[in-house]
């Protein structure tokens, strides 16, 4: 594993426990909301804008990992009975596509979130600045689509997913 390789593991394990952190912030929250609620009879009034927040961060911290791991849905069934090269091929595309996919989500959601900004505009309950939780879309697709791109630099070694060569295939 090269030095890109590890920072790449790094940066990805490093936003994978945010994203937990983020999701025992929720579970905390919501206890603590539920337990105002129905023992004191008083409610947060932010909790639940709050909670989403942190879920939306979450979900495209996550997405770090699940990219770096190769573990998105796909249907791969007739890939994966096609010979080693082929299905280096189809890797290598679908991961490019994978990267110029968050590419161009970075390149439309930034427009919008400097707008945010400007704007100064601030979520109704909490009043958390709005830019601010919108930026874990273009950081969850960013991070990935670099990372990826690192890993297409390899070729040969691009993914391990395309050295699994099914029993039946093999022939």
């Amino acid at each position: 594993m090269n030095s890109l390789e590890r920072l790449g593991r790094r940066l990805s394990s490093i936003l994978l426990t945010v994203a937990t952190l983020m999701l025992v912030c929720i579970v905390a929250i919501n206890a603590v909301n539920v337990t105002g609620r129905y023992v004191f009879a008083s409610a947060i009034g932010w909790s639940e804008e709050v909670m989403q927040f942190l879920m939306i961060a979450c979900v495209f911290f996550a997405f770090v990992e699940v990219t770096i791991d190769q573990e998105h849905i796909r249907m791969d069934v007739m890939v994966r009975l096609l010979p080693r090269p082929f299905r280096r091929l189809f890797s290598v595309l679908g991961n490019s596509i994978l990267v110029g996919s968050c590419a161009l989500i970075v390149a439309a959601g930034l427009p919008v979130i400097f707008k945010l900004y400007q704007f100064g505009q601030t979520s109704d309950a909490a009043e958390i600045p709005v830019f601010i939780p919108q930026l874990a879309v273009p950081i969850g697709f960013g991070i990935s689509a670099l990372l990826l791109l690192f890993k297409l630099r390899h070729w040969g070694d691009a993914f391990e997913a395309c050295e699994e060569t099914p029993n039946h295939a093999q022939k």
